[in-house]
């Protein structure tokens, strides 16, 4: 990796970091390890700036973890996923699917 973009990446990293704290919401943050465009640094960096944030990093595979890992990249949001409470009555704060073919 050039050096120029391992210090711009460093730095929007912790730039980000800052405003990361204010999160709130279940976080998965995910990496190759061997990733040589955004290391894999930088997503522990990520996770350790977000509240209760859950870092997983997937040794052998690079930026593209989610292609050389597929199964286990996808485990992996499986679990976190079912990890999140929903809403004790059921309900939703997402969209609602339009019951007259209208836009809601």
């Amino acid at each position: 990796m050039p050096a120029a973009w391992k210090t711009a990446s460093n730095a929007a990293v912790k730039l980000a970091s800052r405003s990361c704290k204010e999160i709130r919401i279940p976080t998965l943050v995910m990496a190759g390890a061997q990733d040589r465009i955004v290391p894999a640094a930088n997503a522990q960096q990520l996770a350790d700036s977000i509240p209760g944030a859950r870092l997983v990093i997937f040794p052998h595979t690079g930026h593209a973890y989610i292609a050389d890992a597929t199964r286990a990249a996808n485990q992996e949001v499986l679990q976190f996923l079912a990890g999140i409470p929903g809403p004790v009555d059921g309900s939703s704060t997402g969209p609602r699917p339009a019951t007259n073919g209208a836009d809601t």
